[in-house]
């Protein structure tokens, strides 16, 4: 079985300094909604694989945290459901 030749080039290009700082501010800010989102579930009383497939299933970020403060809020249950989807 002969192996694949090889061009001796990388998968994908070099990636310049300044886009390397851009993908780290777009990082930095993905971890602080995340830390934020998780905080705010674990304090309304969230169980972990709720919070997870909310996440996971939620068209925005915004329609997570939306979700969860109306919930822990005390919102109505046709509210939590508009929250969820809009």
């Amino acid at each position: 079985m002969r192996s694949v030749p090889s061009s001796g080039r990388p998968w994908f290009p070099a990636v310049a300094p300044a886009q390397r700082r851009e993908c780290a501010v777009i990082g930095v800010t993905l971890v602080a909604v995340g830390l934020s989102y998780g905080a705010l579930s674990q304090a309304s009383g969230f169980p972990l694989w709720q919070t997870v497939m909310l996440a996971a299933l939620a068209i925005g970020g915004a329609a997570e945290l939306t979700f969860v403060g109306v919930v822990a809020a005390g919102g109505a249950r046709s509210w939590r459901c508009w929250a969820a989807c809009w």
